[in-house]
């Protein structure tokens, strides 16, 4: 399983408001693993998203988001 590591937050992002922080490992979004930026980019295009997040504990989050389109 691939994890890709979170190198930046947008202040005011929806990643900064549910603590996504740095360091923290991307997993999956919407159950789905991602090879690349491209898989990332096309997968957060959904409007509800559910996001496996790896803390660097080992601790991982499932995250429920609802976004607006422009988000």
């Amino acid at each position: 399983m691939k994890k890709h590591k979170i190198a930046r937050i947008i202040p005011g992002s929806i990643a900064e408001e549910m603590e996504i922080e740095v360091g923290d490992l991307l997993v999956r979004i919407n159950d789905q693993e991602m090879d690349d930026i491209f898989d990332y980019q096309y997968l957060v295009q959904d409007e509800y998203l559910e996001v496996l997040i790896e803390k660097p504990s080992g601790e991982e989050w499932l995250l429920e988001i609802d976004k607006d389109p422009d988000e």
